[in-house]
């Protein structure tokens, strides 16, 4: 298979597996409130929230062995390879006890200490769940590496046929569960089962695709030293990330209860599922970043066709969900419930707008040799979304005010990281590199903002207009030197 054509399989596997999951939760989202409960649908997203959170503490292990792997097999060391493997999945084992501890440890305060203020008669059984949780979360850390092994061969074929078996086998076992009204605890005891057993499957795949593997229990010193190397550096994004997107949560759960945190929870899945999907429009790019790092110009041209892309795809997919999102939630969801998410959807619709701009800087820096600066940009993001989130919230005293504060951190973020690139990287001209990219996104939120359908499509032309003049006459945009 040449590079082009294994470059767009790559790339339509990678981005099928993170658009099909949520789009089929998404559907059955309604299903499971009206069977779960209101209530216990939130303690289910509560739970979702917490294996996100868990991964403070995969310290940047799974970035780590994609990167290496594929940068030692395309230098043909296969005893890296293996060793790569092994030592992560290794120190994947001391996460899982971790994991385990912590757990524990949130479960009690639940139980003793009133932590997350859940209802008395929800108590008991919500500690327990948080229990069973900790120990997927804790086996997630080990099927992080096998999956990350297969991104690193680059065989995305095999690592989105796994996930989706992984994942969409839970739901559907999930979804028979909640039809004979099985409870919570053991649709979390069927994933834990299910995460065990996929375990397995992906070692004896892995095998199979590479011969020379072994398992084996191994701390080499310099394959943690250089995973600390690169691997920190993401962790200490990821970290950042995740505690932005769970202070909100808390925020929500202490102002609104469950309820309200279900819907916030269920609404912030959506456009975060949106824009998973779109970074995974790029992270399919990782392997080609490594190995132009050392060919200055090749590399800036493939950043700028990336950003272009990314940019192109995001306003005008955003755009058209939201003008389309009304009538088809409101069939999917009912009217009353689809009430609950109307407001935050716009909301969420415009910080995506903004926050969009910043998925190809960092992701480029982290891959091309400048984790430092990726860190950088990622903590003063993530710093300005903290206080955003805070001052939106205590000024308005609303889960709507949070939301604003939000999207006003987003806006100066993307000035911030375009300055930062144009400056350090691509040495342009500062203006267009700043100021267009967040006017592009400035007039996707007036669209949002405005609820007449003529308007909104006259700007919606609009924009596809300025992304013609702007990426492909002005910038030359070529869509074939992300595959070749």
């Amino acid at each position: 298979m040449d590079n082009r054509s294994r470059n767009i399989k790559n790339a339509l596997w990678n981005i099928a597996d993170t658009a099909m999951y949520p789009v089929i939760f998404m559907a059955l989202t309604p299903y499971f409130i009206n069977h779960l409960g209101e209530e216990m649908f939130g303690l289910w997203m509560f739970l979702n929230s917490l294996l996100i959170a868990f991964q403070v503490f995969n310290f940047g292990l799974a970035p780590a062995t994609m990167k290496y792997v594929a940068q030692y097999r395309h230098s043909h060391q296969h005893i890296n390879v293996r060793a790569v493997i092994n030592t992560n999945l290794s120190l994947s084992l001391l996460l899982m006890i971790l994991s385990f501890a912590v757990g524990f440890y949130i479960a009690g305060a639940v139980r003793y200490a009133n932590l997350f203020n859940f209802p008395l008669p929800l108590k008991m059984f919500a500690a327990s769940a948080i229990q069973i949780t900790s120990f997927i979360i804790g086996l997630k850390f080990t099927e992080q590496i096998f999956l990350s092994a297969f991104k690193g061969f680059e065989r995305y074929d095999i690592y989105a046929m796994l996930n989706a078996v992984i994942r969409f086998g839970a739901l559907a076992i999930n979804l028979v569960q909640v039809t004979y009204h099985q409870s919570l605890l053991v649709m979390l005891f069927t994933n834990l089962c299910i995460t065990v057993s996929m375990l397995i499957v992906q070692y004896i795949v892995l095998k199979k695709m590479f011969p020379q593997f072994k398992i084996a229990l191994i701390f080499r010193k310099t394959l943690i030293a250089e995973n600390i190397r690169f691997g920190l550096f993401t962790w200490l994004q990821s970290l950042a990330v995740i505690v932005v997107f769970q202070i909100d949560r808390y925020f929500v759960i202490t102002y609104g209860g469950l309820e309200k945190l279900g819907y916030y929870v269920l609404t912030a899945t959506i456009l975060i599922s949106m824009h998973s999907c779109l970074s995974a429009c790029a992270t399919w790019l990782i392997p080609k970043i490594v190995r132009s790092k050392d060919a200055p110009a090749e590399s800036r041209r493939l950043y700028i066709s990336m950003r272009a892309f990314i940019t192109m795809l995001s306003l005008s997919g955003i755009c058209l969900f939201y003008m389309l999102h009304q009538p088809l939630f409101t069939v999917w969801m009912g009217t009353e419930k689809f009430s609950q998410i109307k407001t935050y959807m716009k909301l969420f619709a415009v910080f995506e707008l903004f926050y969009m701009l910043i998925i190809v800087p960092p992701l480029y820096l982290n891959y091309s040799g400048r984790e430092k600066a990726g860190t950088l940009l990622i903590y003063s993001v993530s710093l300005l979304n903290i206080v955003g989130i805070v001052s939106g919230f205590f000024y308005w005293n609303s889960i709507e005010g949070l939301l604003y504060g939000l999207i006003a951190s987003a806006i100066i973020s993307a000035v911030v990281v375009y300055v930062y690139m144009s400056v350090s990287i691509l040495h342009g001209n500062l203006f267009y590199e700043t100021f267009v990219f967040v006017g592009l996104a400035g007039v996707g939120g007036a669209l949002i903002f405005f609820s007449n359908l003529a308007l909104q499509l006259s700007i919606f032309v609009l924009i596809l207009g300025l992304c013609y003049l702007i990426f492909i006459k002005l910038e030359g945009f070529r869509l074939n030197r992300l595959f070749d």
